[in-house]
């Protein structure tokens, strides 16, 4: 069950295994893929964790993941959307889509989880637009792996 909506002028973090980029760390439309048993993306609320810098909210989503047991791979990346111009890209390209992103807190692990909606795992165009509109990606390991 979806928490509260996430406002349109903050930012969230999807985590992309190394087969689903490019060869320059660019995610693809794979990583944005939902599983057929979600009606959600799992993503990350970047503003949520109270840090001030990019880095430290990465670092902070990084820590989430890894409470988690989630592996970050050399080859993983964490890509981020800003949610207004990401969604809006959406809609422009696909008509008839309207993606809003909630928070899910997934207690005591990962406090800034969140999903967007408003799409199925069969919706491919819709994970190609969304990977077209990553405006930021970083190692998944962090800084010093790149």
């Amino acid at each position: 069950m979806p928490g509260a909506r996430i406002p349109s002028t903050d930012h969230l973090a999807r985590l992309c295994g190394g087969t689903k980029c490019d060869e320059n760390g660019r995610p693809l439309g794979a990583a944005f893929m939902m599983r057929t048993v979600d009606d959600s993306l799992s993503v990350n609320w970047l503003e949520v964790t109270g840090a001030s810098s990019r880095e430290d909210q990465l670092e902070a989503i990084r820590g989430h993941l890894l409470n988690k047991d989630m592996k970050l791979r050399a080859t993983a990346r964490l890509a981020v959307l800003q949610i207004a111009s990401a969604f809006q890209f959406v809609q422009m390209h696909a008509e008839g889509f309207e993606l809003s992103a909630y928070h899910e807190q997934e207690l005591p692990h990962d406090p800034s989880h969140a999903g967007i909606y408003g799409y199925t795992a069969q919706d491919q165009v819709v994970a190609d637009l969304l990977a077209m509109s990553v405006n930021e990606h970083y190692s998944a390991q962090g800084p010093d792996s790149d």
